[in-house]
């Protein structure tokens, strides 16, 4: 059973944003597991990777619609993905270096960053599509 499951509670109304965070909590929840079993030093490569894939496409399209909008909160909220994609790039550094990565210290750094950045951040950019009609869902 996965530590973080998927809730409405924290969808923005945005499809495709909705859907790109649950997969960013799969992600979590699969550091986690790795964790739990002992394997999280062999997970952590892959959840690296796969963040920095994932997040850079997904910021682009948060970025975007922020852009279509207008968002007036635009320069501080791409600082925040900024910020987040630097420190996967030097966890995923220090990682290939065979420097020590503490899957635990970067489960929590995600899971904190994460859950803020969706309940504060992202919360407000829901306001602002749907005040600008463009979300999918009321």
């Amino acid at each position: 059973m996965p530590l973080f499951e998927w809730s409405d509670a924290i969808a923005i109304g945005n499809e495709q944003i909705d859907d790109d965070h649950k997969h960013l909590i799969g992600q979590i929840n699969k550091l986690f597991a790795g964790i739990s079993s002992g394997q999280g030093d062999q997970v952590l490569g892959e959840v690296l990777d796969e963040l920095l894939r994932y997040v850079e496409a997904h910021f682009q399209r948060e970025e975007a619609l922020m852009q279509q909008i207008d968002y007036p909160d635009y320069e501080w909220h791409k600082a925040a993905h900024d910020d987040l994609i630097t420190e996967v790039m030097e966890w995923r550094s220090q990682h290939d270096a065979g420097l020590m990565v503490s899957p635990m210290s970067v489960f929590c750094s995600l899971e904190e960053w994460l859950f803020h950045h969706i309940k504060v951040c992202d919360a407000n950019l829901g306001v602002a599509l749907r005040a600008a009609g463009r979300n999918d869902k009321p």
